[in-house]
């Protein structure tokens, strides 16, 4: 930079000044698009598989993994890319809840690592009773907040005789 004086002595002065730039953070993959969604309740035990978007901001290749508690299904991929991972699922149960884990990391990129937690409930089977006792089939949830530390929680069931 230069600079002078012109009311002054006309003499000038010069300074050298540099600076350096930082890069943007490298950013961990991102998640998006869960299916079934977290907490879905009534998912068919039919249902074959997970599903889930991942995609890395700096459209670094990543490593992911699902997996599932119980253990119904796990699947995996190394230097992928944006997209769509699915993880097939069998022997779902009747009115079970189902945690799945999803990860992912940005080895060549920031290293950082993406987890989440999922979960769904699978629906309740209808059954008949051939002993004449009643079967409680569950159809709905009434949740009420009485106050900030109480909260009333009511299942509706419809009975059934054989």
């Amino acid at each position: 930079m230069n600079a002078t004086d012109p009311s002054g002595s006309n003499n000038w002065n010069r300074e050298v000044y540099s600076f350096t730039t930082e890069s943007a953070p490298n950013l961990p993959p991102v998640f998006s698009n869960e299916v079934p969604l977290d907490g879905s309740v009534g998912v068919p035990v039919s249902l074959s598989e997970l599903s889930i978007d991942i995609s890395d901001p700096e459209g670094d290749g990543f490593n992911w993994i699902i997996e599932t508690s119980p253990d119904v299904g796990s699947s995996s991929g190394s230097g992928e890319f944006d997209g769509s991972k699915v993880c097939g699922v069998s022997g779902l149960s009747y009115g079970t809840t189902y945690t799945w884990f999803v990860n992912a990391t940005d080895p060549s990129g920031s290293g950082s690592y993406t987890r989440d937690v999922y979960t769904f409930t699978t629906k309740y089977e209808v059954s008949e009773n051939t002993a004449g006792v009643p079967v409680l089939s569950p159809i709905g949830i009434i949740v009420t907040m009485i106050s900030f530390s109480l909260i009333a929680i009511v299942m509706i069931n419809r009975v059934k005789y054989k």
